[in-house]
Formats: C-alpha cells, sequence, structure tokens
C-alpha cells in the first residue's frame, strides 16, 4: 500500500529516483573528493607527509568552500571524481567571497 503522499506508482519510481541521486552525489562528494582533499599532501607530496599541506575544505552538497588558493586543486579533483562515476567532467563554477 502507497503511503497517502504517494498518489501513483510515478511518484514512487521519481522518489526512489531522488533518493539514489542524493546517495550518489553524497558518495562521489564524501567518498571521493573529500577523501582526497583530506590526503592531498600523501598525494601530491610523497616525500614530506605533512598534513599541514591537505586542503582546507568544507563540503556543502554539490559544492566545496576552500581557501582562494587551493581553488584551482578543488577543480581538478571535483571534476575527476565526478567524471569517474558520471564518464562526462562537470561545469563548474567559481565564487570568490572577501
Amino acid at each position: 500500500k502507497l503511503k497517502p503522499e504517494i498518489n501513483n506508482i510515478q511518484d514512487l519510481k521519481y522518489l526512489q529516483l531522488s533518493y539514489f541521486f542524493q546517495q550518489l552525489e553524497g558518495k562521489i562528494m564524501i567518498d571521493g573528493v573529500c577523501k582526497r582533499l583530506a590526503r592531498w599532501s600523501k598525494e601530491k607530496n610523497k616525500k614530506s607527509k605533512d598534513p599541514k599541506k591537505d586542503i582546507w575544505h568544507i563540503p556543502l552538497h554539490d559544492a566545496i568552500w576552500t581557501q582562494q588558493q587551493s581553488r584551482l586543486a578543488v577543480r581538478r579533483v571535483m571534476k575527476e571524481e565526478w567524471g569517474k562515476i558520471l564518464h562526462d567532467p562537470p561545469h563548474l563554477e567559481d565564487t570568490v567571497y572577501d
């Protein structure tokens, strides 16, 4: 039996699809992008694994807040991680806040 807010089977499929995409976005951003940014010094600086060289970042849905000097690295990681799953890198926009 369907819940009252679900009127027909198409509504149910729409909800299932939206949940799937929310989970996919979370997996890409947290398990992919954030994990790589948090271990940036290990990935890019093999000799010195100084955690101070990791990239400071805050995820917000499908966006990342970071310092301006890390912008290009974050863009590259995001394009690579989204491209692994979608097989086509996304269009990204930058906004600089002073």
